[in-house]
């Protein structure tokens, strides 16, 4: 009685989530992809950073433009105090004010300017990387993910058909036990069946449903809302079409290309050679503009406001040149920073393209290995199925008992879950070589 209330409730189960997919819009991986890569958190934050550099860029640029300014003083003075107009003291009360208007042009600063322009850009198109390279780690968790819950979708539905035969077997029994075909040990050993089957299909619910968490999570989207995925029709015709005989230049040479980090590390350490630049941009003098007019006016003369602004109007230009002599060993100490700093970009571009290196070799390994797995994996589940068929047929003509037949079920169940898990593994194997060609990573 309990065998059947839990089948019971594991049918009402999937019925329910059946009854919840036909509800709900399924996305495709592409349609995964495409909205992760719009509502991921991760990828606005580096966005923020691209967008702050693109100021950096335009505030390097607007420096090379001279600045103007104005400014206006008032004052009140009380005692004996010297007249700001006349220059005599006097002892009363006395009202001043001061008008301006002044710019100034850096003409030379050992080239540091446009060193921090490039610097800038570089910095900019570093940042511009980083999102790219944030967006194809995205893309890739997707895709694993989405390969993950296809898998346990798949392994649900073969758990389910082994619920259903183990269910059929043990009908079949329950009426050979009836009329005395055969004995009741073989009815409840098949029953035990039955209930390890129904107890593996619960956990492979269980698998399913976090699977599919795991892809909400990746999603950014909230966990109670419905969601589902669509099942690829031409995953067969994709594991025909999976190419395995790739180089390691080959591949290794396209990833360098287009791959986003080696794009990012490349463009910091560019950065960090301008960075060098400005440096030793302090040791050279620096020559600057500067020009500005003004005027003034106070309550202690018989000249009315008017008349004291035109008067006391003053205009002035000149240069100002600056040559470092000994600042404390400040601009010798920034070189020094600034090499080591470019010291550290290049270290982490060797780094990363070591490490791409490695990455993609084990990427192919794993490759091989997965199609070589997979072979052997589809050869032994279909073996394990004419097995399974076979001892069935003798089961039935009372050939065999029913531990052997539940050996050569479990055999099969095994073989079955083994030819799934290699399926899916092969499938994501070539979508991470598909990566680091460039190509797209939907199927």
């Amino acid at each position: 009685m309990i065998t059947h209330y839990r089948y019971f409730a594991l049918v009402l189960g999937l019925f329910f989530l059946s009854g919840e997919a036909a509800a709900q819009q399924n996305l495709t991986l592409l349609e995964c992809i495409d909205y992760a890569l719009e509502n991921n958190l991760e990828i606005e934050q580096a966005r923020i950073n691209e967008r702050l550099s693109e100021v950096d860029v335009h505030q390097a640029k607007i420096d090379l433009f001279p600045d103007l300014n104005g400014s206006a003083s008032h004052n009140v003075s009380f005692g004996r105090s010297v007249n700001p107009i006349t220059d005599v003291i006097d002892d009363q009360r006395i009202s001043a004010g001061n008008l301006g208007l002044n710019t100034s042009l850096l003409l030379f600063s050992g080239f540091r300017q446009l060193n921090a322009i490039a610097q800038a850009k570089y910095n900019m198109m570093a940042n511009q990387s980083a999102v790219e390279r944030i967006k194809q780690q995205v893309m890739v968790n997707v895709a694993a993910t989405f390969v993950q819950v296809l898998y346990s979708r798949e392994q649900m539905a073969a758990t389910q058909e082994q619920v259903n035969i183990s269910k059929s077997q043990v009908e079949n029994a329950q009426r050979k036990v009836d009329v005395g075909t055969i004995p009741m040990g073989d009815l409840l050993q098949l029953k035990a069946t039955l209930a390890n089957d129904e107890l593996t299909l619960t956990q492979a619910i269980n698998t399913y449903e976090i699977n599919l968490l795991d892809l909400k999570n990746f999603l950014n989207i909230n966990p109670s809302t419905p969601f589902g995925i669509e099942v690829p029709a031409n995953v067969d015709l994709l594991l025909e079409q999976i190419k395995t005989d790739y180089s390691l230049s080959e591949v290794f040479t396209r990833a360098v290309e287009i791959n986003p980090a080696m794009q990012e590390a490349a463009n910091r350490r560019l950065a960090a050679e301008e960075n060098l630049q400005i440096a030793r941009g302090g040791l050279l003098p620096s020559l600057s503009f500067g020009a500005g007019l003004g005027t003034r006016y106070s309550n202690g003369t018989d000249f009315t406001i008017n008349d004291q602004l035109d008067q006391n109007f003053n205009q002035y230009f000149g240069f100002q040149l600056s040559i470092p002599i000994f600042n404390k060993f400040q601009a010798q100490n920034t070189i020094k920073r600034a090499r080591l700093n470019l010291e550290g970009a290049r270290i982490t571009e060797n780094t990363n393209r070591n490490e791409l290196n490695q990455i993609i070799a084990q990427a192919l390994a794993d490759l091989r290995a997965a199609e070589k797995n997979y072979s052997s994996a589809l050869r032994a589940f279909e073996s394990s199925r004419l097995a399974f068929e076979y001892s069935q047929k003798r089961f039935d003509v009372g050939l065999t008992n029913a531990i052997d037949l539940n050996l050569s079920k479990t055999q099969l169940a095994q073989a079955e879950v083994d030819m799934l898990q290699s399926k899916y593994d092969l499938i994501f194997r070539s979508k991470v070589i598909d990566y680091y060609l460039g190509n797209s990573l939907a199927f």
